[in-house]
């Protein structure tokens, strides 16, 4: 196989038009690739390439070494001097020999010509050069923070910097620092205050007019070169830091030997602004202790050394989370969450996750074995505050949130003893999300003097669904938890007991069911605020065989009577959809649902459809045996949460404006004593098959008042 290779290998390069093969290929002995050398000639110079193909390729990446020329865009620079610059090429992955060397040696070709001939610059590229490995420096700079006035008085000054993490070496010992810059260019850092704590070292940056490049990308590699990019008074303060400094511990173990100076420009961001860039360079101690100092001042322009570069990145917030942020509405609010189990450990994560930048965690549990399985709190931390847990999880993941830990929101009456400071420290912020499947909880949240918003989620047993209930939907949360666990036949308390002993009971669901529903129900929360709408409530369901997978709700209301109604998403689809099916006749049913405890919001869940009935393009006569018999199987199923609202039904190629018969009917259900319902609602959809319009009415005082939609 190896000899077929080589063979191919060797007459499909010596066969490439203005190709030479100057050295056959062989396959290497310390290395799995295939190894040969290439000249191909352009309109400028001929241009010599080192070609390593992996002995498995079309597995793998080609490696086109240009030994010629460095420095050039889309050329990666490599440890190997030889080798010379790797032309980037990102060519598809094709199970097939012939036709992916074919495919990588037309984007070879065409690097050649787009940035070798033409030199075009297309996007920015940062300057090439080869790190020393020690040291990894992160900042974080936005085009917002390139002021006309930043570097107006200072160029240069000096910064600190902590450790972020180290990796170590097979012996134990640090091999590569990460580290986390401040007060870098006179600016304070974005980075949170637990990042920003810890122990400080020193270091120096110094702003230039321009790249530090000798060509192309290819970065200046000594003293010599960066001289005369320096402004003409850096030296001294440069020296007179090092002096200073050189006695001192200037950073961790494996850093103490250099001072770290960070060389900043600007440059141009997507967006066709600028924005400040940072480059890392390691001066060696040794050279400015105090006998050296003494033997040769070191000045910079005394220096002739080469310059040790390192690596750095820009780690902004846009930058950190640029690839999948939510919404702005929701990551700049000030949010508590209470609950840190199951769902409010999970929906704490995907908020920071998503750039979250000031969280509060409540709960007064601490950590057991079997919280973790479900949860994103670790066992690590078993018995210790699941809040403080939970803390150190997040902050591991986002360098740009504050976190607060409280103590439980201990659930309280009005009229408690401690009512009103509970209420002040719930007004402090933005957005509560209530993850506590605690209904004392809820009913404080409901009925209390809260006016932050609320957003409440919990969910059922084996997490069949998911309630998002919305304050600003209604503020009784736990009356329209009632309600909907009523219509879903649901149990409203847990009943999962986990194991002998004593034990508050809780609900039965693993860690994917979990957040399958909770990942859906943030991403529609998060929709609504890039909508600029509020979020809303409704109902996620993980059956595969349920009628719904999300059920929300469409709001109206009635001014006069200050009545509320809310129509689920079900109903309305079941109404147009069933109107439409018989158009050009008349067809309707019935509509079920509940009132609110103090009669101000109707909720309508469900219809009910008949089975017989008469109907013609003016008329609809259901046959009222088979609905009572419907009406009293729904009533059994659904105990006595959900009942008997009203009726509705269509006007094809109508209006949607009632007739006679619809008022008699109306006052007839009003007046009957057998009906527990004494302001019946009315439906009526109208207008032409895929065009139907629906109008809400309710009977109250002898007179039908209408209903409009608001948000």
């Amino acid at each position: 196989m190896h000899k077929s290779d080589i063979e191919f290998y060797n007459s499909y390069f010596a066969g490439l038009e203005r190709c030479r093969l100057e050295q056959n290929f062989r396959l290497l002995d310390e290395e799995p690739f295939y190894h040969g050398r290439i000249c191909i000639d352009t309109a400028k110079d001929p241009l010599d390439f080192e070609v390593l193909l992996p002995e498995d390729y079309p597995f793998g990446e080609a490696h086109f070494y240009c030994r010629t020329i460095k420095g050039y865009n889309h050329q990666n620079l490599t440890a190997t001097e030889t080798l010379g610059g790797n032309a980037c090429l990102n060519t598809p992955f094709v199970d097939h020999l012939h036709t992916r060397l074919s495919l990588d040696v037309e984007k070879l070709y065409q690097w050649i010509e787009d940035f070798y001939i033409n030199e075009t610059r297309q996007e920015y590229e940062y300057p090439a050069f080869k790190t020393q490995g020690k040291a990894h420096l992160l900042f974080s700079e936005t085009a917002n923070d390139l002021t006309p006035d930043r570097f107006r008085e200072n160029l240069y000054g000096t910064m600190t910097y902590t450790v972020l993490n180290q990796r170590l070496t097979s012996n134990g010992k640090a091999e590569t620092y990460t580290l986390l810059a401040q007060q870098l260019g006179g600016k304070e850092s974005s980075w949170s205050k637990a990042y920003k704590g810890g122990d400080l070292y020193q270091g120096v940056w110094v702003f230039v007019a321009k790249e530090p490049v000798v060509r192309h990308r290819l970065k200046m590699d000594s003293w010599e070169q960066l001289r005369d990019l320096l402004p003409s008074s850096f030296s001294d303060f440069f020296l007179d830091f090092c002096k200073k400094s050189a006695r001192y511990t200037l950073g961790p173990d494996g850093l103490r030997e250099y001072f770290l100076l960070a060389l900043g420009y600007a440059i141009p961001t997507l967006d066709n602004k600028q924005e400040v860039h940072w480059d890392l360079l390691l001066v060696p101690v040794k050279d400015f202790r105090r006998t050296e100092l003494k033997r040769r001042p070191k000045y910079i322009k005394n220096l002739t050394e080469p310059l040790f570069w390192d690596g750095t990145t820009n780690s902004s917030y846009q930058r950190f989370f640029g690839r999948g942020m939510l919404s702005k509405a929701l990551v700049f609010k000030n949010i508590l969450i209470i609950g840190a189990g199951a769902i409010g450990s999970s929906l704490s994560e995907l908020l920071v996750r998503g750039g979250l930048t000031k969280l509060t965690l409540s709960d007064s549990d601490t950590v057991e074995p079997g919280n973790v399985c479900r949860s994103k709190l670790t066992f690590k931390h078993t018995n210790i505050a699941k809040v403080l847990n939970l803390r150190l999880s997040l902050l591991d993941i986002s360098p740009f949130v504050d976190i607060e830990t409280i103590a439980a929101i201990q659930p309280t009456s009005p009229k408690g003893r401690y009512y009103e400071n509970t209420a002040s420290v719930l007004n402090q912020f933005d957005l509560i999300f209530d993850c506590s499947a605690d209904n004392q909880v809820l009913q404080m949240l409901s009925y209390g003097n809260v006016i932050s918003p609320i957003v409440s989620l919990s969910i059922t047993n084996k997490a069949r669904h998911l309630l998002c209930l919305s304050s600003w939907d209604s503020p009784r949360l736990i009356e329209m938890k009632s309600r909907l666990l009523d219509w879903l036949k649901a149990d409203h308390y847990p009943t999962f007991k986990p194991g002998t002993g004593c034990w508050h009971f809780t609900f039965e669901a693993s860690y994917p069911e979990i957040n399958a529903l909770l990942n859906k129900a943030l991403n529609n929360i998060n929709t609504s605020t890039l909508n600029g709408q509020k979020p809303e409530t409704f109902i996620l369901s993980a059956e595969t065989n349920s009628s719904i997978s999300k059920l929300s709700f469409i709001k109206y209301q009635q001014p006069e009577l200050g009545l509320k109604l809310k129509v689920s998403s079900a109903t309305v689809e079941t109404v147009l959809a069933n109107s439409d099916s018989f158009f050009p006749n008349e067809y309707g049913g019935l509509l079920m649902g509940s009132y609110s405890d103090d009669l101000s919001e109707a909720l309508i869940f469900d219809v009910i459809l008949p089975s017989k009935f008469k109907s013609s393009p003016t008329s609809f006569v259901p046959d009222t045996d088979e609905l009572n018999k419907k009406l009293n199987k729904y009533g059994k199923e659904h105990d006595s949460g959900v009942e008997y609202l009203g009726e509705w039904h269509s006007h094809p190629k109508g209006s949607g404006q009632y007739s006679p018969q619809d008022f008699a009917s109306l006052k007839k259900v009003a007046e009957a004593g057998s009906v527990a319902v004494a302001n019946p609602l009315l439906l009526i959809a109208s207008g032409y098959k895929g065009e139907m319009q629906l109008s809400f009415y309710v009977f109250s005082k002898n007179k039908l008042y209408k209903f409009s939609p608001y948000n």
